[in-house]
C-alpha cells in the first residue's frame, strides 16, 4: 500500500469519526431544546396560576382590609365612608364627589413583595425563550451535518473520488472543468413561459380606458411581460391575434373628440393552433421582440397566446 492511499483511509476515517461526534452533540442540543421548551411552557401555566391567585387574594383583601373613616359631605351632610388609600369620596346619599380631608397612604411594602414574587415566573418564562431561541438556532446551523452522518460511506467515497480527480492531467481536468460548467448553465437555464387570456387580466394584464371623459369611452388590455425576445403560440384552434403597443396612451393630432389611442409597434400578429391558416395570414407560431416601454395588446376576450421566453 503506498503512503498516498494510507493517507487517504486516514483521513476518511477522521471525517467519519467528526460526523458523528457531530451528528451525536446535534441529537444532545435537540433533547436540550424540548427540554426547554416544555419548561418554557410550563413557567407559562405557573405564572397564570400564581397571577390568578394573587388577583383572587388581592381582590379579596382590598375588600375586607382596607382601612376605612368616616367623612361628612358638604353637601347634605350625609356620612360617606373613605378608604385610607383615596384622595376623593362619594356620598351615598346625593352622589357627590369631594376631596378627603386626609391625605391618602401609600400601599403596604407587603403588595411590592407580592408583585415581585408575581414577576418571577415571567423572568422565568424570559431566560427559558432566550435559552430556547439561542439553542434553537445553533442545532438549525448544524442540522446539515446530520445527512452527512447519516452516510459516511457517501463522504468517504467523495473525498477518494476528489482525491483520485487532483491526479488526473491538466487537460483532462480542464475538460472536466468545461462540462460541468456548460451543465450547470444548462440547468439553471430556464425559459419563462407566459399564458395569456384577453378573458382574464391576471397577474400581467392592465385595463387601459381610452377617452373615459366622453360618450364612447373604450377599454383596452394591455400585458406588461419583461423586456426580452419571446415565441409566441396559441392553443386556440381558429384565430387568435395581438398586438405590440407602447405602454404611454398617444394624442391624436386633430381629433379633439376622441384625442386618445394606442401606440402600434408593428403590425398585427395572427395564430392559430388548428389545421385553416385563413389564406397564410395565420402562423402556428411568430418571434417578437419587446422593450422595456411596451406591452401586449389582447383585442378580444378570445384571443389566448403563449408567450415563451427566447433564451440567448
Amino acid at each position: 500500500m503506498s503512503a498516498s492511499e494510507g493517507n487517504n483511509k486516514s483521513g476518511c476515517a477522521a471525517v467519519v469519526v467528526a460526523l458523528l461526534v457531530i451528528g451525536l452533540a446535534v441529537s444532545v442540543l435537540k433533547a436540550i431544546w424540548w427540554l426547554l421548551l416544555i419548561l418554557a411552557v410550563a413557567a407559562g401555566v405557573a405564572s397564570y396560576v400564581v397571577r390568578k391567585k394573587a388577583r383572587d387574594n388581592t381582590a379579596n383583601g382590598d375588600a375586607q382590609d382596607d382601612p376605612t373613616y368616616i367623612q361628612k359631605c358638604p353637601n347634605c351632610g350625609g356620612q360617606a365612608s373613605v378608604s385610607v388609600y383615596e384622595s376623593y369620596a362619594q356620598c351615598p346619599y346625593c352622589n357627590l364627589s369631594f376631596a378627603a380631608e386626609r391625605k391618602p397612604l401609600k400601599r403596604e411594602p407587603g403588595e411590592a413583595t407580592e408583585k415581585s414574587a408575581l414577576a418571577e415566573p415571567f423572568k422565568m418564562l424570559a431566560i427559558a425563550a432566550v435559552v430556547f431561541g439561542v439553542l434553537g438556532l445553533i442545532g438549525l446551523g448544524l442540522s446539515m451535518s446530520d445527512t452527512a452522518s447519516d452516510n459516511p460511506s457517501a463522504s468517504s467515497s467523495s473525498i477518494s473520488s476528489s482525491s483520485s480527480a487532483s491526479s488526473q492531467s491538466p487537460s483532462s481536468n480542464a475538460a472536466s472543468s468545461a462540462s460541468s460548467s456548460s451543465s450547470g448553465s444548462s440547468e439553471t437555464a430556464i425559459a419563462a413561459k407566459y399564458e395569456l387570456s384577453g378573458a382574464e387580466l391576471g397577474k400581467y394584464g392592465t385595463a387601459v380606458v381610452l377617452n373615459k371623459d366622453t360618450d364612447m369611452p373604450v377599454e383596452k388590455r394591455l400585458y406588461k411581460l419583461p423586456a426580452g425576445k419571446y415565441t409566441v403560440t396559441t392553443t386556440n384552434d381558429k384565430l387568435s391575434s395581438f398586438f405590440i403597443v407602447k405602454d404611454e396612451v398617444g394624442i391624436e393630432e386633430g381629433n379633439e373628440v376622441y384625442p386618445e389611442t394606442l401606440q402600434y409597434v408593428g403590425e398585427e400578429h395572427l395564430l392559430t393552433a388548428g389545421t385553416n391558416d385563413f389564406g397564410g395570414h395565420a402562423k402556428k407560431e411568430v418571434t417578437i421582440e419587446i422593450a422595456a416601454d411596451e406591452s401586449i395588446l389582447l383585442p378580444t376576450d378570445k384571443d389566448t397566446i403563449v408567450a415563451e421566453e427566447v433564451l440567448s
